[in-house]
């Protein structure tokens, strides 16, 4: 099963253009089962998911993506998140840990990215990551390849996300699960066991491994 895990809907992400209906159609047209919003730092949009989800009969999640002190970090798995004073930020490891405490699952969205927003060789200093975005479509290639090899030498998965903002970005890149996933609980599970690795949708015509 495929999925998109890192996508931005307009609702809550000023830099998106895509409303959910339109990113449902675009991750039908490219044959993906299921897609993740994540916008940042609101978990939001969970009773229209729910609405668009037995409509169009694909599984929508609903995640979000952390600015943590340190980088953007993907959360599954919980209903709120930890409270922090006006204008700080949590550090990654407090987040980690009270995700986990809590069942969910962490993702480091495009770790390597150069621009503030990624971990980088923090990544090697956390305890409890659950996977890492190896493939994101906002990256640039080589900042993808670091990320994959960083999974790699942790010995934790690695995932793909578009990380769409505009119409025709959603599926650039996705995630494979080899399990059966029709739940966000089922993905958390399916992460945590490592069955998932990043893959690359090509124009609607299958899939090219990423890795």
């Amino acid at each position: 099963m495929k999925f998109d895990l890192h996508i931005h809907e307009a609702s809550h992400s000023e830099d998106s253009q895509l409303s959910l209906e339109q990113i449902v159609l675009e991750a039908k047209a490219c044959g993906l089962d299921g897609i993740a919003i994540t916008d940042h730092d609101v978990l939001g949009l969970r009773e229209q998911a729910r609405f668009l989800s037995a409509r169009h009969e694909i599984l929508i999640m609903v995640g979000v993506e952390v600015y943590t002190t340190r980088g953007d970090i993907l959360v599954f798995g919980v209903d709120t998140l930890p409270q922090t004073e006006a204008g700080k930020r949590l550090e990654p490891q407090a987040l980690i840990d009270y995700v986990n405490a809590r069942g969910g699952a962490t993702i480091a969205a495009h770790p390597f990215r150069d621009n503030g927003r990624g971990l980088g060789e923090a990544l090697f200093e956390l305890k409890g990551l659950t996977a890492i975005e190896g493939f994101n479509g906002r990256t640039a290639k080589w900042h993808n390849v670091l990320a994959v090899e960083a999974a790699v030498k942790l010995g934790i998965p690695a995932t793909g996300g578009s990380d769409a903002h505009l119409p025709g970005e959603v599926g650039a890149y996705a995630t494979q699960v080899n399990a059966a996933v029709h739940s966000e609980m089922d993905l958390i599970h399916a992460l945590k066991l490592g069955q998932c690795h990043p893959v690359i949708i090509t124009a609607g015509r299958g899939d090219e491994l990423a890795v």
